[in-house]
């Protein structure tokens, strides 16, 4: 199933109790790793997250190899 920008915007601020999605650059690593895993775990590529959260390619496919 594949996300619309849309969709992943609201469900990102959903489970970070955020405004934007860039938020997720302030957060802990730990609570970060967790919301951006969540997201691979529903669908979300990476590069969308990369492009959505601002957070690099290489630090979420790290996350999702965890």
């Amino acid at each position: 199933m594949r996300w619309k920008d849309s969709e992943a915007i609201d469900f990102i601020k959903k489970i970070g109790g955020i405004k934007s999605p860039t938020e997720i650059q302030n957060f802990e690593k730990e609570k970060r790793d967790a919301i951006i895993k969540t997201c691979k775990d529903k669908g979300l590529s990476i590069r969308q997250l990369q492009r959505l959260t601002g957070i690099s390619f290489g630090v979420i496919r790290k996350i999702g190899a965890q």
